[in-house]
């Protein structure tokens, strides 16, 4: 895989401010573009493709359910690994953690901080000052060719991303942000690819990350809206794991 980080900043050179538009209309045209009104009709997700780490790629699945519920089965090394959030706390099957990571267990924090946040059905963006998030437009600069808005999104809870907003399709073409590499705090960057509409709504199949030494690639082959997922896929149970 190319490395993201040359890719993306070995070319790119400072435009200036954003012009006329605003951070809210910026929002408006993102959300537009990504189905608008049509993502309330989303209450479900099954997500399947092969998960690239470690230069070995296998299957894996992530299953999405509103409000918040969350899992991602994937494999690891020599390792099947689940990372899950139940609504209300942060749970895994990690058997690189040593023999107690192979049961359910709790996230450790600051390692849960990544699983909730991925739990977030929603784009932030969608209602954000409601949801007690701020926004600072940052400019424009080129990505790839394109010219892109930096739209700074800080959390309601405090973690600060920039995102790369394509001034042509206003599709989030690559985000910056703060994650955690077992309990380390370290920089990291997220690029997304392959848009294509699913039941209305626009998401990216293709999703790169790159953090300190690792990179990360999730190849999508389907996503499955409104798919009927159980809720007890979420809840951590006290059995060892298979």
């Amino acid at each position: 895989m190319f490395n993201t980080f040359l890719l993306l900043f070995g070319c790119s050179f400072l435009m200036g401010d954003s012009g006329s538009i605003t951070a809210d209309e910026l929002v408006a045209r993102h959300l537009k573009a990504i189905g608008g009104d049509q993502w309330a009709s989303v209450k479900s997700m099954k997500i399947t493709g092969e998960y690239e780490s470690f230069s070995a790629s296998h299957p894996f699945v992530i299953y999405r359910k509103r409000p918040n519920l969350y899992r991602f089965d994937h494999h690891m090394i020599e390792f099947d690994v689940v990372r899950c959030f139940d609504g209300e706390k942060a749970w895994w099957i990690n058997p690189m953690m040593g023999p107690p990571g192979q049961k359910p267990g709790p996230i450790f924090e600051p390692q849960n901080k990544i699983t909730i946040r991925e739990s977030i059905f929603d784009n932030a963006l969608f209602g954000y000052k409601e949801k007690g998030h701020a926004l600072k437009l940052l400019g424009m600069e080129d990505l790839e060719g394109d010219a892109h808005y930096k739209l700074q999104v800080t959390l309601k809870d405090g973690p600060v991303e920039v995102w790369w907003i394509n001034s042509k399709t206003y599709m989030r073409t690559f985000m910056e942000t703060d994650g955690y590499e077992y309990g380390r705090k370290v920089f990291q960057e997220i690029f997304y690819g392959d848009f294509r509409k699913v039941n209305g709504v626009v998401m990216p199949f293709y999703v790169e990350q790159e953090w300190h030494t690792r990179h990360r690639v999730f190849n999508i082959e389907k996503i499955e809206v409104n798919a009927t997922i159980d809720d007890q896929l979420f809840v951590m149970k006290a059995e060892k794991a298979e």
